[in-house]
């Protein structure tokens, strides 16, 4: 065997499995990743990868968010709380006051 055959399979075997465990965790995202509407669309939350957009009145502002088993916590981008909600067996959520539903659109 040449050095050149040698380097390229040595080469082979570290790049590609490293590339495919790369890959694979490519355009995966947590499962309630999206965008919530409440009260028929007079607030919105879009979670994304750990932040968060809330959308109300046209503004929006920047927050980020935690998932606990079936539990959401959104903080403001100061740290400060926003809201805590529970993920329901339908995808919906309900914040911490258990009134309003926030469907996810």
């Amino acid at each position: 065997m040449n050095a050149g055959h040698i380097r390229c399979t040595l080469l082979a075997m570290f790049v590609i499995p490293i590339a495919l465990l790369t890959l694979g965790g490519c355009g995966k995202s947590n499962p309630v990743d999206g965008s919530y509407t409440m009260g028929g669309g007079i607030m919105t939350i879009r979670l994304h990868a750990g932040k968060a957009d809330v959308i109300a009145a046209g503004t929006t502002r920047a927050a980020e968010y935690q998932v606990s088993g079936n539990t959401i916590t959104v903080r403001w981008a100061n740290g400060h709380p926003f809201s805590t909600f529970t993920i329901n067996s339908d995808g919906s959520l309900t914040d911490n006051t258990g009134g309003d539903r926030w469907i996810k659109k």
